[in-house]
C-alpha cells in the first residue's frame, strides 16, 4: 500500500505552474472559468474537457502537467 507524503502533496499542486508554456496554458484557462460567470455552461465544458485530458495523461501513467489547449 502506498502512502502519500506531504512532499507528493507539493508536487501535486506545483504542477500547473511547470513545464514549457504553462503561463499561457493556466490563463487560457482562467479566462475561460471567468467567462463562465457571464456566459453559463460554454466556457465550463471546455474547462471540463481540459482537467478529463489532463486526469487521462495521469491516469495513463504520465507526469501532470499542462497540455496545449488543442482540442
Amino acid at each position: 500500500m502506498s502512502r502519500n507524503t506531504l512532499s507528493d502533496l507539493k508536487s501535486l499542486f506545483r504542477f500547473p505552474f511547470q513545464g514549457p508554456e504553462w503561463a499561457s496554458r493556466f490563463i487560457i484557462g482562467c479566462a475561460l472559468f471567468i467567462a463562465s460567470y457571464i456566459i453559463p455552461i460554454v466556457p465550463m465544458l471546455f474547462v471540463y474537457g481540459y482537467v478529463v485530458d489532463v486526469m487521462r495523461r495521469v491516469i495513463g501513467g504520465e507526469e501532470p502537467g499542462l497540455p496545449p489547449w488543442q482540442d
